[in-house]
């Protein structure tokens, strides 16, 4: 299903990043085998890795996910005086 096309508005989170070499901080800078996982918790404008020293080749991967946004509109308090009209599941009505 194509949800762009519906006209909702489209973003990409940030939920983290892979990192192999000095940026993966959970080894030794010299090892490029090794791919960590970092988690990014939180919504920001921009996102930053953590420090590290640049001492070799570096991979770092970022992992996004794809929100659909839904937008509802209403009238609001101009409509509060109008009936109110209840649909009802009986198809002889």
């Amino acid at each position: 299903m194509d949800f762009e096309a519906a006209g909702g508005s489209i973003r990409y989170l940030v939920v983290g990043y892979y990192a192999s070499g000095p940026p993966n901080t959970n080894v030794t800078p010299d090892n490029f085998s090794q791919q960590d996982f970092f988690p990014i918790p939180t919504v920001e404008t921009r996102h930053k890795v953590s420090p590290f020293t640049m001492e070799g080749p570096a991979r770092i991967a970022w992992v996004l996910i794809k929100q659909n946004g839904i937008q509802v509109s209403t009238t609001g308090p101009a409509s509060i005086g109008l009936p109110l009209v209840e649909v009802v599941s009986d198809p002889l009505q």
